[in-house]
């Protein structure tokens, strides 16, 4: 039996099991130790590829293909790769003008988050100014936002990946203003 896994956009295979053994020498080199099928559960028919250290790149279609001397088998699947960032921390910055400055950070995500400002009474603070960089593949978030007295005490920063469904917010309360 022959168990070749290829993806899309590569010229050799991300793994490939003949002979009863892995064969990493035709293996593409960016998942040479990386892959691995489940051999205990090969008897049962389940040939699923696992991927180790997952990046940006493992992302894309996915082709198993099964071969034995009276049959063969093809299977597509789509990877898609997503980072869970950190909670977001909100730092005080200093002055800004005739308030404060607050800075709200957050990293290791993928893909990009959105990052939101809240006031007390739940509206957006549409002067935030966000910035973002790639570290690794992974994306850091900061935004900054200028509050006055007459803004309120009262502040959440919202960090927010709809892919994934997953928000996360820091709140801040700063008294005299």
């Amino acid at each position: 039996m022959v168990v070749l896994w290829l993806k899309s956009g590569l010229n050799s295979p991300v793994h490939v099991y003949r002979h009863g053994q892995d064969d990493p020498f035709t293996q593409h080199q960016d998942y040479r130790a990386r892959t691995e099928l489940f051999k205990d559960e090969m008897t049962k028919g389940n040939i699923s590829l696992r991927i180790k250290n997952v990046r940006k790149f493992d992302e894309g279609r996915y082709t198993c293909s099964v071969e034995d001397r009276t049959d063969s088998k093809h299977s597509t699947v789509e990877l898609q790769v997503l980072g869970l960032g950190s909670e977001p921390r909100i730092q005080m910055k200093g002055y800004h003008g005739d308030g404060i400055q607050l800075v709200c950070k957050s990293s290791g995500w993928y893909p990009e988050p959105e990052i939101l400002w809240f006031g007390e009474d739940e509206r957006v603070l549409e002067q935030a100014e966000t910035r973002s960089h790639e570290d690794s593949g992974l994306i850091n978030v900061e935004s900054s936002v200028g509050v006055t007295r007459q803004s309120a005490n009262g502040f959440k920063c919202l960090v927010r990946n709809r892919q994934l469904r997953i928000q996360y917010e820091a709140n801040i309360k700063i008294s005299g203003l």
